[in-house]
Order: structure tokens, then C-alpha cells, then sequence
């Protein structure tokens, strides 16, 4: 099983516009807040380093967990086993995602990074630029500023180490020092199949495997690659030459593992030489399909169970009288945002979404009546928290709510004890009527759907005869 919690350390090289946020969001649940390299370590910007200094070489060695936009030297400075991951995108669609991704940088923003020291005048300055002119006008008046973010992205952030600039290596070498860090990789995955990425990864590290991951920040482009004029087209091929040999060899490197993966799943189950080999030669048909996800859910409720061991916040067999879950930790569960600051910076929270089912996984010691309680910091639509409904092992809670404002409010109920599972298990699950984004309310806001947003909770047990909290005070 992939054991997060053994010396080694992990570096997920987050290229721009590959699916990395919602990747990251999924990943960093498993860790407690001070195992995760903060962004703020790389200032201004990972991008713009030469070098680690020596007192960041000795203080990234306390990370489990470091997740950035680097090159790919960062690993190298990290001490003992490291394991290595990234995403890959179709290139063109990559540089037509930064594109608009640019577009829509609001002024707050960039006086926000321009002030961090993070991006300099001339590059906000041509940022607000871009809201007057089309990819096309784009790619004809050239990349300038942007060389970095729009040039065989992929390619030269796998193959360069640390400031490009520095590098002065010819386009061939780009392509071939990427595609020997790439395939040195214990795993990398595709944007455009994502769902089979994301199975690759859990059969790859023994990962539990998730109810959900939903991808973020999806919107529709009206740019099409398919649709471009031909000098369009021309322009933006010459701009992403080694990023397409990559693209290409990539995509037979990552079929050749899932396939192995696919033989290994099917021999495992119990079937025939004659039945691999066809699920082999078509791992996307639905009825391989099934079988695939069937064999990775199988032994998620032993790794369910596994985690929750290792985390003593979330396992009342621990010696704990409750449970009490708080965000700055690892939690066991899917459908949930990456954690982020709330008010003052120094409240950690998550949002639940994109989708409107999230989970969360507690232990506890015996079958015993238990009061739940949590606040809902936020929500961006009151409808949301008024609907807002929870189970426990597909049983629904009677809830109390109590108001703390229009769209936040503190929400309590009783577990009954026949809710419990015989081990202990309680899989507390949040379901919203919908979720919504801040960039349906602003354009240039962010673009992640969100339910509720919480902190904390806790699981207190309660005398099996006060069911004073079953009834509903709507």
C-alpha cells in the first residue's frame, strides 16, 4: 500500500494548465498542513530561481510533500528516496487554456502580484494587453514576456533545471532530457484521460482509490486548434514543437503502463488468458471498465481503515474520547477543495466540491449514540446550507441548524448508534442541492465550484437517551 507517512518524499511538478489544481487538491487531503511545502517557500516565484539557497536546501528536507510550477532540478535538493509525478496536456489545448487563463487576470490581482514581487509591471502591464486581442493576433505579435509560459511549456520544465534562461539548450535536447525525466517518473498522467490517469496512480502507489474526482477550473474556450486558420495553426505548431514529440511519446509510454496495469487487474480477478488479452487490446470499452474500477474499490475499506489508523485525530481507538477533525490535517475523504486559509490567514479550511457529494472517513471505539457538530464558515448561495443534508453510512441525520449570518451557520446532530458500522467506521458524507463558482459572480474570480465551507468537527458521544437533537428546528 502507498504509505504516505514512510521517510520518502514526494514532488509533483505542476505544469500550468494541466490539470495540476485539481490533482493537488486530492493529494494534499493526505497530508497534515506542516508536511507540505508552502507556496510561499519558492518567493517571488519557483520559476524565476537559479538556485535553491542553502538555507532553503535545509529547510525543504522537513517536507513530505512538495508541489509547485519548477523545473526539475527542485527534486535533486530533496535528501533520501523521492518519488516523482506530473501531468502532461495535449500542447495546443495547454497554450489555448493559458492563454484565456491570462486573459481573465483581474486588476486586483495583478497589483496583488506585482506588490508580492511575484510579476513584474511589464508583464502585468502586457497581461491587461491580452484582453484586447485574440489568440490569433497573439501568436502573430509573438509570445515577448511570455516565452516561458507559451514555448514548449512541457518540455522545457522537464528537461531545464531551475531558470531556463540559464540553460541554452538546443530545441533536441530540450525534447530528449525531458522525455529521460518523464519516463524516469514512478508516474505521470494525461489531462485528456484523466479518469484512467487517476487509476493509474492508485495501482501504481497502492493509492486508495477515490468515490470522486471531478477536474476544476473547467470552462469552454471559443478557440478550437480544430477550427484555426492554417497560418494560425502554423504559428502555433512552431511554438510547441518539442511539447508535441513529448505529447507523443508520452501518450505510448502512458498506454503501454496502463495496459500492464489493466493485465495485472484481470489476472488478479480470477480471469482467463483469452479475456486479458482482449481487455488488453481495449481497456476503454465499458465492460473492462467496470471490471478495472471494481478491482481498485476492492480493498478500499481495508485502506480506508489502514489510513484512518495512522491519523490519531480521526480514530477514537486511539485512546480519544471524540473525534475532532480539524483541516490543518490529513483527512480521509474525496470531493473536497484544497485547503486554504479563511479570514485572518490563520483558519484553515476546506470547501466541499466541485461536486455535490463530499465524504469524510472517522473511526470510532464502539456502537454509541454520538452528537455531531460543525460550523459552515460559508456558503456563496444561502440555498445551499438551508438544503444542505447528512448521512452516515447512508443513513440520513435529522439536523439542527442555527444561524450565524445569511450564509453561514452551525450545524449539530445526533448519530444513532445503529447508524455505526460493527468496526467502528462512520462515512459522513455532506451533499449540497448545487454547487456554484465566484466567477459566476465576477468573471475574473475563481472558477472552482464550491458547496460549504468548513474547519472543523467534532464527534462527541452522548447518553443513548437524550434524542433531544433529532428534532428538526429548520
Amino acid at each position: 500500500m502507498f504509505d504516505f507517512f514512510r521517510s520518502e518524499k514526494y514532488v509533483f511538478y505542476h505544469i500550468p494548465k494541466t490539470g495540476g489544481t485539481t490533482f493537488t487538491a486530492w493529494i494534499d487531503q493526505s497530508f497534515n498542513v506542516d508536511q507540505i511545502c508552502p507556496r510561499s517557500f519558492f518567493q517571488p516565484s519557483a520559476l524565476l530561481l537559479d538556485r535553491l539557497s542553502g538555507e532553503q536546501k535545509k529547510e525543504i528536507q522537513k517536507y513530505s510533500f512538495v508541489r509547485d510550477h519548477f523545473f526539475f532540478d527542485v527534486a535533486a535538493e530533496l535528501k533520501g528516496r523521492v518519488k516523482t509525478w506530473t501531468f502532461l496536456r495535449d500542447p495546443a489545448e495547454r497554450v489555448i487554456s493559458q492563454f484565456h487563463y491570462y486573459r481573465n487576470y483581474s486588476d486586483e490581482d495583478l497589483e496583488l502580484n506585482v506588490r508580492r514581487g511575484s510579476m513584474s509591471e511589464e508583464r502585468a502591464s502586457a497581461m491587461r494587453e491580452l484582453r484586447n486581442i485574440s489568440l490569433s493576433q497573439f501568436l502573430q505579435q509573438g509570445a515577448g514576456v511570455f516565452e516561458r509560459e507559451f514555448c514548449n511549456t512541457q518540455a522545457t520544465m522537464l528537461a531545464a533545471t531551475f531558470k531556463r534562461e540559464k540553460q541554452k539548450l538546443q530545441p533536441e535536447k530540450v525534447f530528449e532530457n525531458a522525455l529521460a525525466h518523464l519516463q524516469g517518473m514512478e508516474f505521470f498522467g494525461l489531462l485528456e484521460l484523466f479518469e484512467l490517469s487517476v487509476q493509474l496512480f492508485c495501482f501504481t502507489f497502492g493509492w486508495r482509490y477515490p468515490s470522486t474526482v471531478q477536474p476544476l477550473n473547467q470552462l469552454d474556450y471559443p478557440d478550437r486548434p480544430d477550427l484555426m486558420s492554417d497560418e494560425s495553426q502554423a504559428l502555433l505548431d512552431s511554438w510547441i514543437d518539442a511539447d508535441k514529440k513529448l505529447y507523443i511519446q508520452a501518450q505510448k509510454e502512458f498506454m503501454s503502463r496502463y495496459r500492464s496495469m489493466v493485465a495485472a487487474l484481470f489476472q488478479t480477478s480470477g480471469y482467463d488468458q483469452k479475456t486479458i488479452e482482449a481487455a488488453v487490446r481495449n481497456p476503454f470499452a465499458q465492460q473492462y471498465q467496470r471490471v478495472i474500477v471494481e478491482a481498485l474499490r476492492r480493498n478500499e475499506p481495508a485502506q480506508t481503515t489502514e489510513l484512518l489508523k495512522k491519523h490519531p485525530h480521526l480514530n477514537q481507538k486511539n485512546g480519544n474520547a471524540s473525534v475532532h477533525v480539524s483541516m490543518e490535517k490529513a483527512i480521509v475523504g474525496d470531493g473536497w477543495l484544497e485547503r486554504e486559509g479563511y479570514a485572518d490567514q490563520k483558519t484553515l479550511c476546506r470547501w466541499s466540491g466541485p461536486g455535490t457529494e463530499s465524504d469524510l472517513n472517522v473511526c470510532l471505539v464502539k456502537k454509541q449514540s454520538c452528537l455531531l457538530s460543525f460550523v459552515v464558515l460559508e456558503v456563496l448561495h444561502e440555498q445551499i446550507l438551508k438544503e444542505l443534508r447528512v448521512f452516515v453510512n447512508q443513513i440520513e441525520l435529522v439536523l439542527k441548524r442555527e444561524s450565524l449570518g445569511v450564509r453561514s451557520g452551525r450545524v449539530q446532530a445526533v448519530i444513532p448508534a445503529s447508524a455505526i458500522d460493527d468496526d467502528g467506521l462512520l462515512r459522513i458524507r455532506f451533499q449540497v442541492p448545487f454547487t456554484v463558482s465566484h466567477h459566476q459572480f465576477c468573471k475574473a474570480a475563481d472558477k472552482r465550484k464550491k458547496g460549504i465551507r468548513i474547519s472543523e468537527l467534532s464527534i462527541v458521544p452522548v447518553n443513548s437517551g437524550d434524542m433531544s437533537l433529532l428534532v428538526d428546528v429548520k
